[in-house]
């Protein structure tokens, strides 16, 4: 007879300490993916990021969750990216201080899209692999950048910049990196891989709520 998961092992209730949790590792992520040495403002308990002016990764995120945040602060993302020749972008977290979507309204910013976080407790959970899903092995990360790459920016021909978002997120410290392919295995005249995972746990991860982010891209 196969046990019944409990509630607990269902559902993840998503408090501020766990969106602090989240935003936090995104923060992390960000910094850590971040390829040639990017400007980091650290601000408001967050950062921001600047990678290029026409960047994805380019944005501040995290911020807000720790507090009240300033004028000065937001000013200072403002002039940030401003200064650089970039379009400020906040990824805003809705359990962020209510005063601080005002504040960026009075200034202005208006929302653009939204976003879905999903998290999975990996306490008692295991990864099993098929025969269209393995780790990404060393030696790799050209064809798996250039999976993400085409699922992120919709294109199938990538510059060297889109490139080396995928190498930088390949390398980071504690990333795990998995490929997939429609077929169970690659075709005869070399490997395709038209589908890229990548995760890294959160921080910090209490020993007794493991968790982890994980970011699907599909071409």
């Amino acid at each position: 007879m196969k046990a019944i998961p409990s509630y607990d092992d269902i559902m993840v209730f998503a408090d501020a300490l766990l969106a602090q949790r989240l935003e936090a590792a995104e923060a992390a992520n960000a910094r850590g993916c971040s390829p040639r040495g990017p400007s980091v403002l650290e601000v408001a308990g967050g950062c921001a990021i600047f990678t290029g002016a026409d960047s994805p990764l380019t944005r501040a995120v995290g911020i807000g969750l720790n507090g009240a945040v300033t004028e000065a602060q937001i000013g200072a993302v403002d002039t940030f990216f401003r200064s650089r020749g970039a379009r400020p972008t906040i990824d805003l977290c809705p359990l962020a201080g209510s005063g601080l979507l005002q504040a960026l309204g009075e200034r202005g910013y208006c929302p653009t899209e939204f976003n879905n976080v999903l998290v999975k407790r990996l306490a008692r959970s295991e990864i099993v692999l098929t025969p269209r899903v393995r780790r990404a092995l060393a030696g790799e990360d050209d064809p798996w950048s250039y999976a993400v790459g085409r699922g992120f920016f919709g294109q199938p021909g990538l510059s060297t910049e889109e490139m080396d978002v995928g190498r930088a997120i390949f390398a980071m410290p504690g990333a795990m990196c998995y490929l997939g392919s429609r077929r169970p295995a690659p075709p005869p005249e070399g490997p395709r891989w038209p589908f890229a995972m990548a995760w890294r746990p959160c921080l910090p991860t209490p020993p007794s709520r493991s968790s982890a982010v994980m970011a699907c891209i599909a071409s």
